[in-house]
């Protein structure tokens, strides 16, 4: 019996790992059932077709090229029902233990070497790789900084002879480890209109996993994107040949990286694919981006792009962004009618970069908490604090028309570093936001806030510093670029010859927001009190702003949440006991799913 049970066992292994693939027509009826992902994208014909895909990992790279659904009938392309479908861009041999396809490598004593010239990477100069539990491997750009083995155990691909090198740590043979490497797209659209694609597992790409080229009206959502450089990247658009109208929804995208990296290591070095971001759009317009549960990455969503005649009307909103060591949201460059609003970031040492921010940007009803310290610089061994706005930058682009509003904005270090002088923004609008700090070790909260003269006006905000172990200047550089003005108060930045030159802050206050804590994000849940002093204070903002928010009282409240007496209280032992219930009912679930099919495999 217990043999019996071996093999019935072995046979549902069997078909989970090869699956198979149904092309199912407009009418229902089976078109044919494939081995491959491909083979069935290729013969598909009519709108209202359905791609349905078994469970099962396909090592493959899928192309979708001029494939054409309508709004009325999209393609459908999705796992079947209840099946966990993995699309695995690796090369598969090397994810075997044992695999005996590594020998040592001309680099020297622990290195380890492999001819991948079979596996086609073609133009492609970045691989991507990790282990099996997606912890990524260091990608080198260069056989030096290889030998130099600087960022501990990684990647190197020689482009010249289409070998690939690698060490891991303790000299560790890579033949008894499961890896995953690539150097691929593996989920490409090309000049294809109307897909939806749900339900999968996208993981192990190089450079750029999932790509939308010259294609518009496309959906992916409610998938599972990790270990990728960039996991989706919106590009090649151009005005004939448009990437206009896509949506990337409900995903979790994931990147595992080694804590160990210093910020430099990654900025510093010759492989483009290290400085990674989740989600990127510098191409096309009237793109959503939305409900995304992205984490680990370098970058988070990266929208904004060199031109301004592409990549307008793009809606950033209901993210939830988090373990970002750089920029969570960044809105660099052209960003024409842009919103960034309703997204939550929390565990990143950055909130949001304009740098520079090229609008119409409006960004708004954000909560921003940047809480997270990393090493910044390996010479020198130093670590970098936390920071929540980001308006410096390297280009020669002046920043201008952008709207920063209703945002609840906490930091455990500094809240906002502006344009330096030769980095000046034109039009920029800051109220009714919340800067709260809680800032221990740095000296400036906030920092280059602009010029009057610029049109850069602040009002209706409400600043906090809550700190024991020092006195932190609240400002400097304020309406001025040519003294230091610190300030430890507001009230001395407004008393100031620079301030009382910049008629800010009419209606601005320096006291405790007066949040409610709950321990959401092991922080505060953000929200206000009844006597906080925010409510019905905010000052009015142009009608044409867009906004989001339902007024509760005679005027709309300072910061990202209007307030709501449900939750109005002070439980900070919230131990999330209908969590803890619904976990165990799942426990429970499971265990008794476990005892049917023992029943059935012995019976």
């Amino acid at each position: 019996m217990l043999l019996k049970t071996f093999f019935v066992f072995l046979t549902i292994l069997l078909v989970i790992s090869c699956g198979s693939v149904e092309l199912i027509g407009a009418d229902g009826n089976t078109i044919g059932t494939y081995g491959t992902i491909q083979e069935a994208f290729e013969e598909l014909s009519n709108p209202g077709e359905q791609v349905i895909i078994s469970g099962g990992t396909y090592y493959e790279t899928v192309s979708i090229e001029s494939v054409q659904g309508t709004e009325e009938n999209p393609i459908i392309v999705k796992a079947k029902d209840g099946e966990n479908v993995i699309i695995d861009g690796s090369f598969e041999p090397l994810t075997k233990t044992q695999n005996n396809q590594w020998s040592s490598s001309s680099l020297g004593s622990g290195y380890y070497q492999t001819d991948i010239s079979s596996y086609n990477c073609g133009s492609y100069t970045d691989t991507f790789g990790s282990f099996e539990d997606h912890l990524r491997l260091f990608t080198y750009g260069t056989e030096d900084e290889m030998k130099e083995f600087y960022a501990g155990q990684g990647i190197y691909w020689d482009t010249d002879n289409d070998i690939l090198h690698i060490k891991l740590n303790d000299d560790q043979d890579p033949n008894e480890v499961a890896l995953f490497i690539s150097c691929y797209k593996v989920f490409k659209l090309y000049k294809s209109h109307w897909i939806d694609i749900s339900d999968l597992t996208i993981q192990n790409g190089g450079k750029r996993m999932i790509t939308f080229e010259y294609s518009c009206d496309n959906i992916f959502h409610d998938i599972t994107a990790r270990s990728a450089a960039r996991a989706f990247q919106i590009y090649k658009s151009t005005t004939d040949n448009p990437c206009d109208r896509n949506i990337i929804q409900n995903n979790k995208v994931i990147n595992i990286r080694d804590e160990n990296w210093y910020w430099s290591d990654v900025k510093n070095h010759d492989s483009s694919s290290m400085e990674s971001s989740a989600i990127r759009a510098e191409g096309g317009s009237d793109t959503i981006i939305e409900g995304n549960d992205v984490s680990g990455y370098f970058n988070g969503i990266n929208v904004g792009g060199d031109t301004d005649d592409l990549n307008n009307r793009l809606i950033v909103r209901n993210n939830i962004i988090h373990g970002i060591p750089d920029d969570p949201i960044e809105c660099d460059l052209y960003s024409k009618d842009i919103q960034v609003y309703g997204n939550v970031i929390y565990n990143s040492r950055r909130g949001i970069s304009l740098a520079p921010g090229i609008g119409p940007l409006y960004v708004y009803r954000n909560l921003i908490i940047t809480d997270m310290t990393i090493k910044y610089n390996r010479d020198g061994d130093s670590v970098s604090h936390p920071g929540s706005v980001k308006l410096t930058h390297g280009y020669s682009e002046s920043g201008k028309d952008v709207y920063f509003y209703h945002n609840t904005v906490y930091s455990t270090a500094g809240l906002f570093d502006g344009p330096h002088s030769e980095q000046a923004v034109d039009n920029y609008y800051f109220y009714n936001n919340i800067f709260y700090t809680e800032s221990m070790d740095t000296l400036t909260i906030m920092s280059y806030l602009g010029l009057k003269s610029k049109n850069v006006d602040w009002d209706g905000n409400v600043y906090y510093v809550s700190t024991e172990n020092q006195k932190a200047n609240l400002f400097k550089y304020y309406n001025t670029y040519s003294t230091s003005g610190d300030y430890e108060t507001l009230a001395e930045a407004l008393d100031s010859t620079d301030g009382k030159n910049s008629g800010w802050e009419n209606n601005g206050m320096e006291t405790d927001p007066l949040f409610v804590k709950k321990g959401t994000y092991d922080k505060f849940d953000y929200y206000l009190k009844e006597t906080s002093p925010c409510i019905d204070k905010a000052i009015e903002i142009n009608s044409e702003w867009p906004d989001t928010a339902t007024k509760v009282g005679d005027k709309y409240d300072i910061g990202a949440f209007e307030y709501d007496q449900d939750h109005d209280n002070t439980d900070t032992n919230d131990d999330d006991d209908d969590d803890t219930a619904s976990s165990v009912s799942k426990i429970i679930f499971h265990f008794n799913i476990l005892i049917l099919l023992f029943v059935f495999l012995f019976y």
